[in-house]
Order: C-alpha cells, then sequence, then structure tokens
C-alpha cells in the first residue's frame, strides 16, 4: 500500500476501570493520497518531537508535516528494511548490502554509505530495529537473527547472541534496558535479551487467557508504553494489538 492515511481521533475513555475489548469510537482516517505512484510504502518513523514522519518507499525517502498533512519527497534511496533512530534523533536505513544511509531530520540532509554493516552477522538483509528507549541503546538484526547494538560514534557491536528461530520479527527495548521481540515464521517465539547477563532466553509462544484462549503467530510492530509494557500488533486477518508487562528490574542499559 503507497497512501498515507492520518486519524485526529483518539481512544475514549471510559468512566471505569475494565479490561475489555469494546468502548471504542471507530477512527475516521483522511486519505492523503499516493506518495510516490506505484511505489509501495516500506515503513516510517515519527520523530522524537511528533511534529513530522519521515519513510520509505520501495525508491524513495519521504516526509510528512503532521500539521499540514504535507508529504514531501526528499531524497531517492533504495527502499529496503525497517528504519532505525538513533540516539542523536537521526534515521537510519539499508544501503544496497554492505551500508547504512543517515538521514538527520532536522537539517533534511541525507549522507549514504554513512556506516557499514555489522561482522559477525550472516549478511541477510533485510536488518529489523528495536523501538529505542529514551537514552538506551539501539539494537538490530540481521535476517539470521544475530542481535547487535548500534552506536553513531562507534558502529555495530561485536555480535551479542543469537535469536532462536528466524526470521526476525518486531523487537522493543524496556524501561530496565532488556529487549523483548519475536523471531520465527508462522507460530512466532517471543525473546528476551539482557545486556546485562548478555544473554538471550526463550519466552515461549504469545498466549491468552482473557475471555478464551488465543494464541499470537505472527507479529508486525513494538512499541513501548509510558511505564515499560510493550504493545504488539498482530500481522495477519485478525490484527489485534496485545500487551506484554515484563517484570521491570534494575536499569541495565
Amino acid at each position: 500500500m503507497g497512501k498515507y492515511l492520518h486519524s485526529q481521533h483518539q481512544l475514549q475513555p471510559l468512566p471505569y476501570d475494565l479490561i475489555q475489548e469494546w468502548g471504542f469510537e471507530r477512527p475516521e482516517f483522511q486519505d492523503l493520497g499516493m506518495v510516490v505512484a506505484g511505489e509501495p510504502i516500506v515503513h516510517a518513523v515519527a520523530d522524537e518531537t511528533r511534529d513530522s514522519v519521515v519513510g520509505i518507499t520501495s525508491q524513495h525517502l519521504f516526509t510528512v508535516d503532521m500539521q499540514t498533512l504535507k508529504i514531501q519527497v526528499a531524497e531517492e534511496v533504495p527502499g529496503s528494511g525497517r528504519l532505525g533512530v538513533t540516539a542523536g534523533g537521526h534515521l537510519v536505513g539499508l544501503d544496497g548490502t554492505s551500508h547504512l544511509w543517515r538521514y538527520d531530520m532536522g537539517t533534511r540532509i541525507l549522507n549514504r554509505r554513512a556506516f557499514p554493516l555489522p561482522r559477525g552477522g550472516s549478511g541477510r538483509t533485510p536488518l529489523t530495529w528495536a523501538t529505542r528507549n529514551r537514552g538506551g541503546r539501539l539494537y538490530t538484526a540481521d535476517g539470521d537473527g544475530h542481535l547487535f547494538s548500534f552506536d553513531e560514534a562507534k558502529g555495530f557491536s561485536p555480535r551479542l547472541g543469537k535469536t532462536m528461530l528466524s526470521p526476525m520479527g518486531p523487537m522493543a527495548v524496556t524501561l530496565d534496558g532488556r529487549l523483548f521481540g519475536f523471531c520465527g515464521p508462522e507460530m512466532a517465539k517471543m525473546f528476551c535479551y539482557d545486556p546485562g547477563l548478555g544473554k538471550v532466553t526463550n519466552l515461549g509462544v504469545a498466549l491468552s487467557v482473557l475471555e478464551r484462549r488465543r494464541y499470537g503467530y505472527v507479529f508486525g510492530d513494538a512499541v513501548v508504553g509510558r511505564d515499560g509494557e510493550i504493545y504488539f500488533g498482530e500481522d495477519d486477518n485478525l490484527g489485534h494489538l496485545w500487551i506484554y508487562f515484563p517484570r521491570i528490574g534494575a536499569k541495565r542499559g
């Protein structure tokens, strides 16, 4: 899909506390049109101010001003894989099979082949990036589940570990610095990487027992909430939103 949709409606507060799947209004989306005709949108992220969204189609980098809702095609880039936002607020994405490009969302300057891809991985792309907690590490993984951290000044770390399955699904870093994510096709398994222990742990499959027993199979994205909870969005026909509450320990990284 190459269209960009926008909604100004929010979830409606309820006058009581209850775990439920109702009580929401159906949002109205505004169709802003195609970014580039014939090019699907690959991925997009918001900047830290939430004033604009930056994304990639299959061949171009584009921005969306959230005040005017104006779409602007910025640069031509190879559109593959997901985008990462660094601690410095820059956007990084795959630049072919050997490097990352870097985009400064403030100055609108694109640097091609800015960082070489990590050593010690499989070399299989695209990369999957974790949603970074504020001030924390930015993690990534290659197509075979090799985990790395990334710093603009230092580049990629040595290989930190490997997940039990591949391909990689969405990942996010909770408030104490631990990385949680899903890996594997069809019936994905959840994992945790603890930087304090330097260990990848298999947490099993996603299972909910609210109202009825339900398994989570494939997930498409993840984001951390205000209190460290992690929201995982399903990537199948049922499309539920899952919330995972990790036990919060001492901050590790």
